[in-house]
């Protein structure tokens, strides 16, 4: 077990996937699947079939031609299939989805 801190998007990112234990400033446990961390909010059990980080959405991205944007069209189409197989292989983990804000978490842990 690893202790997180601060929970952050940057210190998080490599553990996308992993079991996390969170524990919450009014004394509660919640045990699940680390999702992904935008905005100050925690992410955990999504379906990861229904979360495609979308790499067309970024504004500082130049596309080069139309080359370009076929391949980058068919990367994202493969992210999505890995995904799909992903999910259908039993990495969901089947809890309800759920956001916690930044400022409810007095610790997280990365689970082995």
């Amino acid at each position: 077990m690893q202790r997180i801190f601060p929970v952050n998007e940057q210190q998080l990112k490599p553990y996308i996937g992993h079991p996390v234990l969170v524990y919450l400033r009014d004394g509660g446990e919640i045990f699940g699947m680390f999702t992904r961390m935008k905005d100050g909010n925690l992410f955990l059990n999504e379906d990861p079939s229904q979360y495609v980080p979308a790499a067309s959405k970024n504004k500082n991205l130049k596309i080069a031609g139309k080359t370009a944007k076929a391949k980058l069209k068919q990367n994202a189409s493969e992210i999505v299939q890995e995904q799909k197989t992903s999910a259908a292989a039993g990495t969901y983990t089947g809890y309800a989805p759920l956001i916690l804000s930044q400022d409810m978490i007095f610790a997280l842990f990365i689970l082995p």
